[in-house]
């Protein structure tokens, strides 16, 4: 055992050896603190500066401010277990949440911040600095990647915007400009002027709301799976909703948007006034309805529900041929895709709820925008509380729009 030094023995005779030992706890708490000052300072400074450039790759401000260390440290089930207590714990994350609020300039409802995106996407895995480091990151800790996954209107191509803080002004082209031919100079005769003109489709926030629970055992086991967890159950529940507002939404204010099958100015096929089998004839008159319209451009696809799939198997493509019109992930050389929020339920004529719906075109016209670019998270430690579970709702507001009706052709009495 060391020797006290004659500074320590005169504080043991005198009765300051306590008094000199809080003063050390003092001077080492002001230390920590003021590297946590300085920490926070840099990271203020970086989001200031993230700020000034805007929403960079779908990233918020704070979130563009994180260095590669946070990123690979960020944990979902962090979160959930720091907010499920009575004392909320302060960590990484709930930091995030109070810069996040500072992006969007309103708190969260009782709730805190969880980014939609923790990491840029159009990283390559060919070398550690190029994004090998963040793969697993990328993949488990990104709602709008998952949500991207889950939802089948956003995998056909539909556009996602993140991080909208105010209603949205979509442009949405009304009329398309076209071009004449002209004889030569000089030739007194006036070229027809055709300008494209475009209207407004206002896009205001629909609030969402899912809920879902977690065992407090799994919450102890912090692993990128459970933050994987955590974040396809979210996206899931998410992309699921979207997916049914994006195809049949009835735009009944404020609750949900108005989807494909009841926008306005989408043509429809009609197969009868009681509805029908669909046959090929069908699926070329939506071709023809796409293509009249000058949008048969760019990655077009069908969709309709598992129902009409396992019908279009069976029905051949030619009237005297042996080969099933749905072949191989695809009908008359387009991808097709099933989804069952393609309804199955509509009615035409005495047909009352049995008719199915099937749409056609370029999915990129809907365009799908998340408000704010985070999801607000709320924990429930009681309501499970005899089962051991933690109750997780998330609480985020989407709208959705279709930039050019054209684009698009739907039927809606298929038998």
């Amino acid at each position: 055992m060391s020797e006290l030094s004659l500074e320590r023995q005169l504080d043991v005779v005198s009765g300051n050896a306590e008094a000199r030992i809080q003063q050390d706890r003092y001077t080492i708490a002001a230390e920590q603190q003021q590297r946590e000052d300085e920490l926070h300072n840099k990271r203020d400074l970086k989001r200031q500066m993230a700020a000034g450039e805007g929403l960079k790759n779908g990233l918020l401000p704070a979130v563009a401010a994180m260095n590669s260390h946070e990123i690979r440290q960020f944990s979902v089930s962090r979160l959930v277990n720091a907010i499920s207590k009575a004392k909320k714990d302060q960590c990484l994350e709930t930091d995030l949440s109070d810069a996040i609020c500072g992006d969007l300039g309103t708190p969260p409802h009782g709730g805190t911040w969880l980014p939609l995106s923790i990491s840029a996407s159009g990283l390559d895995t060919k070398s550690n600095s190029g994004g090998n480091y963040l793969v697993q990151t990328s993949v488990s800790k990104n709602i709008a990647d998952a949500l991207r996954a889950s939802c089948m209107v956003l995998r056909l191509g539909a556009e996602f915007i993140a991080g909208v803080k105010y209603s949205l002004a979509l442009p949405v082209e009304s009329n398309v400009m076209v071009a004449n031919w002209i004889g030569g100079e000089n030739t007194g005769v006036d070229a027809t002027a055709s300008d494209s003109s475009f209207a407004q489709r206002l896009m205001k926030p629909h609030a969402m709301i899912a809920t879902t629970s977690c065992s407090r055992q799994l919450l102890t086991q912090s692993s990128d799976n459970l933050d994987k967890f955590i974040t396809s159950r979210i996206a899931k529940a998410h992309g699921q909703l979207l997916d049914s507002a994006a195809i049949n939404g009835s735009g009944n204010a404020p609750f949900q948007p108005v989807g494909v099958l009841n926008y306005a100015g989408i043509p429809v096929v009609s197969i009868g006034s009681n509805g029908g089998a669909l046959a090929a004839s069908h699926l070329i008159a939506l071709e023809t309805a796409v293509a009249a319209a000058n949008g048969d451009q760019g990655n077009l696809s069908f969709l309709t529900n598992s129902a009409q799939r396992a019908k279009l198997r069976a029905i051949p493509e030619f009237a005297s041929g042996t080969l099933p019109l749905w072949r191989d992930g695809k009908m008359l050389s387009y991808r097709a895709e099933s989804s069952n929020q393609v309804p199955a339920t509509l009615t035409k004529g005495s047909a009352i709820g049995t008719c199915s719906a099937v749409i056609f075109g370029n999915f990129s016209a809907i365009t799908i925008v998340a408000f704010e670019g985070a999801v607000e998270l709320t924990v429930d430690p009681y309501a499970g509380k005899k089962q051991g579970e933690i109750e997780i709702s998330s609480y985020c507001s989407y709208d959705l729009g279709i930039t050019t009706t054209g684009s698009l052709a739907t039927i809606q009495d298929a038998l």
